[in-house]
């Protein structure tokens, strides 16, 4: 599991945690419950005073309201969802011990609170305030340490950046060939290089810098010139949606293949240089050959991928058939003048 995923599954987790009734109902009865054990300790040694025999019977019955208030069936539901997120995680996180402690304690609730139902009597009620306080206590403790390392792993990627610098986060759900990792890798690199060319932008002065690279599936954060960032963020969503537009089931399939034409049309890259004051009379050859090999990259960087998140802007292509929907085809790419692109014309030759 790629770091980034963690984060996913880390942040989901304390989510659940956060918005569950079962938690929010172990948070109060952990309080009735430590009011009632000194009380309760106390009664086997000597008959309670009537002051403590009556808080003993007030927070017994606060303790029957509360339940009152919790659905069993969002219980249940609650515990499986959590237990399923919590085995998902629990070969990939350090804290094994506070994860053991909080799956142990979700099933040690859940079979009190079953118990009590089938009869309520008072050692099983205690038995359900106790196992509340513990489960109370281990999902605070999880959520406390867990939010901990997610705060720390974002602090580590956080990297003081000039005015004229802007960061671009990329996850893209891929296979884990190293040879594709690098390919992906590549084609940000190219991406970048071929636009701060266009815009006449010095990558001496401005290179293209990395803050985070994971492999497993592609998880990068980068930083370079604001205005070419900014660019490649924007262009890349618009790839993102072209591929959802003309790919999933939702969407209107066009073609067999993804042509790397027609999202050349959709990256309009001599509108870009005119916003920014360039004059593209002349630049009109040089433009076509920079928005090919920009469009060619995007598709390269997208392929194969289930689903892409940009700057925590999620796009997922997956229809549901098939996991993996973008494939690299193996049709040439087609070029202007209608010949092949040469690497692809010398694989097909020798197939």
């Amino acid at each position: 599991m790629t770091t980034h995923k963690l984060i996913q599954l880390l942040e989901s987790i304390n989510k659940k945690i956060e918005a569950s009734k079962t938690i929010a109902f172990a948070s109060h009865a952990s309080i009735l419950y430590h009011r009632i054990l000194p009380i309760y300790a106390a009664r086997i040694d000597r008959e309670l005073y009537t002051e403590e025999a009556k808080t003993f019977s007030d927070n017994l019955s606060n303790f029957e309201e509360l339940l009152k208030e919790l659905n069993a069936k969002d219980v249940f539901l609650e515990i499986t969802d959590l237990q399923k997120d919590l085995n998902d995680l629990s070969s990939n996180l350090s804290v094994k011990g506070l994860l053991y402690n909080l799956k142990s304690q979700l099933n040690v609730f859940e079979e009190y609170y079953e118990t009590y139902f089938k009869e309520r009597n008072t050692l099983n009620r205690l038995h359900l305030l106790n196992s509340s306080a513990s489960l109370n206590i281990a999902a605070s403790s999880f959520h406390e340490v867990t939010s901990f390392i997610i705060l720390s792993i974002n602090q580590n990627d956080k990297i003081p950046l000039n005015d004229n610098e802007r960061s671009l986060a990329i996850f893209l759900d891929s296979d884990s060939q190293l040879t594709n990792f690098i390919i992906k890798i590549t084609a940000l690199k190219l991406i970048y290089e071929e636009l701060c060319r266009i815009f006449d932008i010095s990558t001496l002065e401005f290179p293209l810098k990395i803050i985070r690279l994971e492999y497993g599936s592609v998880w990068a954060k980068l930083f370079g010139e604001s205005k070419i960032i900014a660019l490649m963020t924007k262009f890349c969503e618009e790839t993102a949606s072209y591929f959802y537009r003309t790919k999933t089931a939702e969407g209107r399939r066009k073609e067999n293949s993804v042509k790397a034409t027609e999202l050349k049309q959709l990256l309009d890259l001599e509108n870009e240089l005119k916003e920014k004051g360039f004059d593209t009379t002349k630049m009109r050859e040089d433009i076509q050959k920079a928005s090919q090999v920009i469009s060619q990259e995007y598709l390269t960087l997208l392929s194969g991928s289930s689903s892409v998140e940009i700057n925590g802007k999620e796009f997922n292509f997956n229809d549901g058939k098939s996991r993996n929907l973008f494939a690299i085809t193996k049709e040439p790419l087609q070029l202007e003048d209608g010949s092949q692109k040469e690497d692809e014309k010398d694989r097909q030759e020798s197939e």
